[in-house]
């Protein structure tokens, strides 16, 4: 239960997030509205995601590898 509540506290917190840039983009200046600042923000976006799967992978392949040694231990 408590994954179902942190994950949906998160989606609604991104949501919010979204709602409110949406709400305030004509108020900022125009050099923070430019399509360098947005290339910008999309290639730290892209960096955050690629560390990411990276990091998930690498926990799965951890899982994996202990699981292996376990079941191999179990059956010798």
């Amino acid at each position: 239960m408590g994954e179902v509540l942190v994950g949906t506290a998160i989606f609604a917190c991104l949501a919010g997030a979204a709602l409110v840039s949406l709400m305030v983009y004509e108020r900022f200046p125009a050099h923070h509205r430019q399509d360098d600042t947005s290339a910008v923000v999309r290639l730290a976006a892209n960096l955050f995601v690629v560390m990411s799967s990276l990091v998930l992978g690498l926990m799965i392949n951890s899982a994996k590898n202990t699981f292996e040694t376990i079941d191999h231990n179990v059956h010798s």
